[in-house]
């Protein structure tokens, strides 16, 4: 694992064409602040074909920008997917937000209608920050347990080409029990580089010249993230299945 990391940070800048292949995916990432969807579907897609490619076995080099509508659909799956994970964080999130406000407006009506004296309404503003802190906890947690799992069963999806695979959960989860030290490996190291990349960008928000051009580096820095992800979590995906082949080949010996 640790030989092939420099080769998957380096590789979109190392590939035949790259300047176009990559630019192409830096302006439809961009395009998609001003549209929405859409353009993101075709970088979900690319990413999906980055993911099978590697897979695949195939030259770790970026492909082309070509079948669209495989892209598109590809890109739909990736969607469906991250956000079928994803959602029931979101929605805790969301849900706790909503009911504080509501009841600490609630509380802070009561309080300045009622009897100044009466502990109620305090408690009440109380109880409210209680339920706000409860849910960020909460979904921040179910966040995080969606995502860790969330690249094998995109790459699951990916391999077979088909949405249901990302949800056969028995599937993937024995390919992922099967290589989980690199797998480990590859979120510390796409955590880390993701964070490198995020504190450089966080920079350009106190420089006059820079901030201009936030929302294009974001779109450059996102792109470049998702192209080292799709390959660092393929070749897990791929390693994985030679170690389980190479496990059912032992049972069948002995």
């Amino acid at each position: 694992m640790f030989t092939q990391l420099r080769q998957v940070i380096r590789y979109p800048f190392q590939s035949p064409d790259w300047q176009s292949r990559y630019w192409i995916g830096v302006g439809l990432f961009f395009l998609g602040f001003i549209i929405p969807i859409v353009p993101w579907l075709f970088v979900g897609g690319y990413f999906m074909r980055v993911l099978r490619n590697r897979i695949q076995e195939q030259e770790l080099v970026l492909p082309n920008w070509d079948d669209w509508g495989s892209l598109a659909l590809d890109g739909l799956r990736q969607m469906v997917v991250t956000l079928v994970f994803l959602l029931p964080g979101f929605l805790v999130l969301f849900g706790g937000q909503v009911l504080y406000f509501i009841s600490f407006f609630a509380a802070t009506i009561s309080a300045s209608a009622g009897d100044p004296s009466n502990p109620a309404p305090i408690l009440a503003m109380f109880g409210s920050m209680g339920i706000l802190f409860f849910s960020l906890a909460l979904g921040m947690l179910l966040l995080i347990l969606g995502v860790i799992p969330l690249p094998m069963a995109l790459a699951h999806c990916a391999a077979k080409g088909s949405l249901g695979a990302a949800f056969r959960f028995g599937e993937w989860w024995r390919l992922l029990r099967r290589n989980a030290w690199d797998y480990f490996i590859a979120w510390v190291v796409f955590a880390g580089l993701g964070m490198i990349l995020a504190t450089a960008l966080m920079l350009a928000y106190y420089t006059l010249v820079l901030i201009c051009l936030v929302p294009f580096l974001t779109a450059l820095i996102g792109f470049y993230l998702l192209l080292v992800h799709g390959s660092l979590f393929g070749q897990v995906y791929r390693d994985s299945l030679q170690m389980a082949s190479a496990g059912e080949i032992a049972l069948d010996v002995e």
